[in-house]
This record gives C-alpha cells, sequence and structure tokens, in this order.
C-alpha cells in the first residue's frame, strides 16, 4: 500500500468517525428535545422546540470535530471550519429526524419542508462558528465568548 493510500484510508476513517458522532450526538439529543416537548407542560414546551436551542447542537458538534480533527493532527482554519459544518450538518440531521418521525404527521407540508432545507443550513453553520471557536487567535477568542462550553476568560498566549 503506498502512502499516499494509506492517508487517504485514515482521512476516510477519521471522516467516517466524525460523521458517526455527530449523527449519534444529534439523534440522542434530537429524542430528548422531541421527548421534552411532547411531555413537558406548553410553557416549557415552547423551549424543547425552539430553533435556537437546536442551533446549539450544531455549535457543539462543531467544537467537538474541530477538537477531534486537531488531536488527530489536522491543521486549524479552513479545514476546521469545514470540518465543522459538515459535523452540525449531520447534527442537525440527526435532530430532525426524530421530530420528523414524530411530528411530521400532524404538522403543515410547508413546516416540514422548511426544517428540512433551514434546519441542516443552520446546523453547518452553526457547526463552522463552533469550529473556528476553536482557532487561536482573535477570531477565536471572540467566537469562543459565544460558544457553550468555553471559558472567556481562559488567558490566552498568542496574540491576535
Amino acid at each position: 500500500m503506498s502512502e499516499h493510500s494509506a492517508g487517504t484510508g485514515r482521512a476516510s476513517g477519521r471522516a467516517i468517525g466524525t460523521c458517526a458522532g455527530a449523527l449519534g450526538f444529534g439523534l440522542v439529543c434530537g429524542l430528548v428535545l422531541t421527548l421534552a416537548h411532547a411531555l413537558l407542560p406548553d410553557q416549557w414546551a415552547v423551549l424543547a422546540g425552539t430553533s435556537a436551542l437546536w442551533s446549539v447542537v450544531g455549535l457543539i458538534a462543531g467544537r467537538w470535530s474541530a477538537g477531534r480533527a486537531h488531536s488527530l493532527g489536522a491543521s486549524a482554519g479552513t479545514a476546521s471550519a469545514s470540518t465543522g459544518a459538515f459535523a452540525g450538518l449531520i447534527a442537525m440531521v440527526g435532530v430532525l429526524l426524530p421530530w420528523l418521525a414524530v411530528n411530521a404527521p400532524t404538522t403543515s407540508a410547508i413546516e416540514v419542508a422548511l426544517w428540512i432545507v433551514v434546519g441542516p443550513v443552520a446546523g453547518a453553520v452553526c457547526g463552522a462558528a463552533g469550529a473556528l471557536s476553536t482557532s487561536p487567535g482573535t477570531r477565536g477568542r471572540s467566537l469562543r465568548a459565544w460558544s457553550p462550553g468555553s471559558s472567556a476568560a481562559r488567558p490566552s498566549t498568542e496574540s491576535g
């Protein structure tokens, strides 16, 4: 096996691992959010069904995928953003699947179509932002201030 094909095999293995992890995370979150929406009183169920909360799933998946990519030796920057966008998109599909299974029969076709189109796009955007929040420098520091699971007060050893 050549060095190129060995590298390609490792890269595809990382992509499959990222896809499986993001989908699994999205499915678990989707199940929890769908159950919460169904079981909570109306005032609280609104929170479980809000798209802002769903988008956090994409953001966290993007941060996780970038951290995973960095730990496996990938470079920061554009590769992280694309990896994060991919993970966020896949995680949002995972969130949507349980919701669609439960709610699609009683929801208007236009609302279902809206979620099928807008949901994955929002997941990709939030995933890219989550991945970029792990980047060093000014851009990473400003995004970390808004990312869950990070500390904006964390001292940085890098200059912008």
